[in-house]
């Protein structure tokens, strides 16, 4: 389940997609919060197991003030992880991955994409796919 309270963040056709996964067995919760007031802009929930789609520049909100910036908190089960994403984390990476790593810690990897992904683009994803195989995984945080 993804609820969005912004129609910023609604994927539109021909705009960039990226995919937060939750591999955890608890529901992610995704908390925009907007300098310098901190205040709650939008809330995602996303379910365990699954995925969630966003708009890559979606997070940006330069057409509001441009000197506010947006900070994605990373909430499980209602308690803040004290870990966050940058909006530009959703422009570099084509797949965000929450999962627990081999010690049992919290770890957000991602996949970048590449300069052909075609599939990333919303309405183009059925004809060139979306595939993740063989896309080099890198962590972006740690709990």
């Amino acid at each position: 389940m993804c609820l969005a309270l912004h129609p910023n963040s609604m994927v539109r056709l021909g705009q960039r997609v990226t995919v937060v996964e939750n591999r955890l067995d608890e529901e992610v919760e995704l908390r925009v919060k907007v300098s310098p007031t901190h205040q709650v802009w939008e809330k995602f929930q996303i379910g365990s197991g699954r995925n969630a789609e966003f708009g890559a520049t979606g997070f940006i909100y330069d057409d509001y003030n441009s000197h506010r910036y947006a900070t994605i908190e990373i909430f499980l089960n209602g308690s803040d992880l004290g870990m966050f994403l940058m909006p530009r984390d959703f422009l570099t990476y084509a797949k965000i991955i929450i999962a627990k790593d081999a010690n049992g810690k919290i770890c957000i990897s991602g996949l970048k994409s590449g300069l052909t992904d075609f599939g990333r683009i919303k309405g183009l994803g059925f004809i060139f796919g979306r595939n993740y195989g063989g896309k080099r995984t890198e962590h972006i945080l740690f709990v």
